[in-house]
């Protein structure tokens, strides 16, 4: 089975959380995290660290890391915005709840997903 190469987006509580997760499934390989704070990756064990790339910028982020996917674990306000420059980039997300804090906002992400079948 080929193992989809992951990124993380917003390393808090949930997206540490995710870090450990990522490790305990066979199918998937945790390439690359980003946070706008770089002592949020003090949050990942030194194991991981050794052998993921980290950024504190989204475009750098977008543009270098060689992910098939990314997991957006942002505050709300920010999920739509990430999501479609990720969709732009060719890459498949997953979103934390909710995809959106205002129904306009949820439905310029949709938008932008059907502009990318091949990623839905």
């Amino acid at each position: 089975m080929e193992r989809v190469k992951f990124g993380i987006i917003g390393i808090g509580n949930m997206g540490s959380a995710h870090v450990s997760f990522m490790e305990t499934l066979d199918n998937v390989e945790l390439r690359a995290v980003c946070d706008i704070a770089p002592e949020a990756f003090q949050r990942i064990p030194e194991k991981i660290c050794e052998r993921i790339r980290c950024f504190t910028d989204t475009e750098t982020f977008f543009n270098e890391a060689d992910v098939d996917a990314v997991l957006i674990a942002v505050p709300h306000y920010f999920h739509p915005d990430l999501a479609i420059r990720a969709l732009q980039a060719g890459k498949h997300i997953i979103v934390e709840k909710p995809i959106a804090v205002h129904k306009a906002e949820a439905e310029r992400l949709i938008a932008e997903g059907e502009k990318h079948p091949h990623l839905v």
